[in-house]
């Protein structure tokens, strides 16, 4: 269906290049009409113009349908996103273990479902062998369980890595990509949801997303499947109908041809327990279950952790509790997590004050009350102080908790983990929402005042116009941004860029001969109506044929390719390396480029044909030569000036997701920072947030609960 779909539009967008050209052609051949009868112009070399004309166009259709080969290559699309994939994830690695990289090798157990386990080849396993582990598992399909801050997104994230080495990787394996659950709503088919977020991800096309998963060349790592549902209170476990519980079926209903697809699953202990208890598991997987560290191991990583023999004397008494199980340290420093918090926290301070605690959630609390002070201490003196840090986190860690319980918004469900810049918005309610729809609206009466003077129809016009994008703007708040790959030039050379391509020319010429057709008819309204009907009708016609169809051209042909490369490179919002930020700057230099490019064709376009006005009687193929002329010498000069100018103006106002953003910066004045995008940035470098595509999400959920919980410091 998702082939037919692609076929469908590239037919449709054929369709209309070939109806353009003919367009074209017939108002070209009624506009030089005199001509044709006079014999000034040679029917001959006109038929072979013509001919010239459809013979390029079937050759961009055959070139088109030749390279469709290249498109559907999934091999090569699947070594892309390898490639992509490993670039990212690395970064992601490095950002969660620090400079030195240091890892703990936390052991797991395999823990057998009640029926329909996967076959493993050993009962127990580590870290540092989860690759073979899972090769070796039949058929390939993981769930990785564990208490909160037991490492799982860590063990995934070396699974991943390990799987990509080119050593390891063959050109035929999927591909794993890691995927927040929190982003799924199970009624979604799984097949949708994942070409979504692999859209949504990567500079790839959504047929090209869809492609790879059906198939079968995407490994799926659904990460943190205990956050699709709201914190379970004791006595309430996950029942059969949460989201987590659907998931699961959904899962164990998807299948490529006739084999269970790859697949790799993180959940917390508890929560995938709970699913258990009420008959609900991932079919055909093998669980396992990483477990608490080792005495050992823990004060491995302490002492390669602090440098210098002073420093580890520092640690002695911690380093003795922790051989001593029942004690508070011991049970709060047994995972990896933990283990960094308190490294952290305690480097500039005497760890000798964690003895002296008597209950580890208590220990817990103190480190992460620590934490927000330590991290912004270590990156020096800085724009942000620490409380300004905790209340603003607080905020979103509110914001992020409140999403689980409250009902979906605009028929969509909100994250309770993934804070997303042009997905913020309801943060503040509904009113950033309905600003923007107002801001559109005013945006386009401000314009038909400004151009109230060109004639009565800009009245007719414009406002209808407002008031149709102010209803498609109330109507779908949740309007991906769009990104301009200027450096990705091979983004044409794909059938979706060379389509895109296509469609934005014919769209350019189109729009061009309307507004020459339009400014022509609302010339000739007043004038022609003076005359009465029928001279009236003649004066229209003639103004349309003639000034209307020059200016079109004009118009068309600087605005078509313009309009073309803008949506020939334009795709969904793609991840730039670990920069959530880049879609809302992306699609504020798409809005930018766009004025751009119709200021210049504007200007280029009107300001030469000035000039034809002086002397009507001019042959119409004069005329196109006197505008060539004029527009070569005058108009891309005026038009650049003004096009910078339009531009700049409609880059600052931007696109929708942009301006949501900036109402809800306007409505959350004094509650969050001014400049939100770079502040959260901020809090990715210091190790206070990490990145899942893009969204940013706190390092560990214990940090977003405890901030939540206490908004002041």
């Amino acid at each position: 269906m998702a082939m037919m779909g692609i076929m469908g539009g590239e037919r449709w967008a054929w369709r209309v290049a070939v109806g353009a050209c003919v367009l074209t052609a017939v108002m070209v051949v009624a506009s030089t009409w005199d001509e044709w009868k006079t014999g000034q112009v040679d029917p001959g070399s006109a038929s072979i113009a013509l001919m010239a004309l459809a013979l390029a166009v079937l050759s961009g259709r055959q070139a088109s349908t030749a390279a469709r080969i290249v498109e559907d290559d999934t091999t090569l699309w699947a070594a892309r996103l390898a490639e992509e994939v490993m670039k990212t994830e690395s970064s992601q690695r490095r950002q969660l273990l620090g400079e030195d990289g240091n890892t703990i090798d936390v052991a797991f157990t395999f823990t057998p479902s009640p029926s329909r386990n996967a076959r493993v080849p050993d009962a127990q396993g580590s870290l540092n062998g989860v690759v073979h582990y899972f090769q070796n598992s039949h058929p390939r399909r993981l769930v990785i369980t564990g208490e909160g801050g037991s490492g799982k997104t860590l063990l995934a994230l070396e699974l991943i890595l390990g799987l990509l080495d080119p050593q390891v990787r063959k050109p035929e394996d999927p591909v794993p990509v890691r995927v927040s659950a929190a982003t799924w709503d199970p009624q979604i088919p799984v097949q949708e949801w994942l070409a979504a977020q692999l859209a949504s991800a990567f500079p790839m096309a959504p047929a090209t997303a869809r492609r790879l998963v059906e198939t079968g060349r995407i490994l799926p790592v659904i990460d943190g499947l205990d956050e699709m549902d709201a914190e379970t209170a004791p006595g309430r476990p996950l029942g059969y109908d949460s989201a987590a519980s659907q998931a699961i079926r959904a899962l164990n209903t998807y299948q490529q041809s006739r084999e269970r697809p790859r697949l790799v699953l993180t959940c917390r202990t508890g929560q995938y327990d709970d699913l258990i208890a009420n008959r609900v598991w991932a079919h055909d997987t093998a669980r396992i279950n990483l477990q608490p560290v080792e005495a050992a191991q823990a004060a491995r990583f302490i002492r390669t952790a602090v440098t210098g023999t002073h420093d580890v004397n520092r640690w002695r008494p911690v380093l003795d509790s922790l051989t001593q199980p029942s004690h508070p340290v011991a049970q709060a420093l047994s995972t990896p997590w933990r283990l960094r918090l308190a490294v952290t926290v305690y480097t500039q301070r005497d760890p000798a004050d964690l003895v002296a605690f008597t209950h580890p959630d208590a220990l817990r609390d103190h480190l992460l009350s620590l934490y927000i002070p330590a991290a912004t201490a270590a990156q020096g003196p800085g724009r942000y102080r620490p409380e300004q840090v905790h209340a603003w986190l607080a905020v979103l860690a509110r914001h992020l908790n409140d999403n689980t319980t409250r009902p979906p918004v605009y028929g969509r469900a909100l994250s309770g983990t993934d804070l997303i810049l042009h997905q913020l918005w309801p943060l503040a309610g509904r009113l950033p929402h309905h600003l923007t729809t107002a801001f559109a609206f005013a945006l386009i009466l401000i314009l038909t005042a400004f151009m109230s003077e060109d004639g009565i129809l800009w009245f007719a016009i414009l406002p209808p116009a407002g008031v149709f994008a102010a209803a498609i703007l109330q109507r779908d708040p949740w309007k991906e941004p769009k990104r301009l790959k200027w450096t990705e030039w091979t983004q044409l050379k794909t059938r979706y860029g060379r389509r895109r391509f296509t469609v934005g020319l014919v769209i350019g010429l189109l729009g061009g001969l309307a507004a020459g057709l339009a400014l022509a008819l609302t010339d000739a309204v007043e004038e022609g109506l003076a005359r009465g009907f029928a001279s009236g009708l003649e004066l229209m016609l003639d103004r349309g044929l003639d000034f209307g169809l020059t200016f079109g051209l004009a118009f068309g042909l600087t605005l078509g390719p313009a309009v073309g490369l803008t949506a020939g490179l334009t795709i969904g919002a793609v991840k730039s390396g670990v920069d959530p930020r880049e879609p809302l700057r992306s699609d504020f230099f798409g809005w930018l480029v766009g004025g751009l490019a119709f200021g210049l064709a504007l200007e280029s376009a009107l300001w030469p044909l000035m000039g034809l006005e002086t002397d009507p009687s001019h042959p119409f193929v004069l005329k196109l030569v006197i505008w060539l002329v004029l527009w070569l010498c005058l108009g891309l000069g005026l038009g650049l000036i003004v096009g910078l100018a339009v531009g700049l103006a409609v880059g600052l106002t931007g696109g929708p997701a942009a301006v949501r953003y900036g109402m809800l910066l306007l409505c959350t004045r004094g509650r969050l920072p001014r400049r939100l995008g770079r502040f959260l940035h901020w809090c990715y470098q210091t190790g206070l947030l990490r990145t899942s595509g893009v969204a940013y999400q706190f390092r560990h959920r214990e940090l977003q609960d405890y901030l939540a919980a206490h908004p002041f410091p």
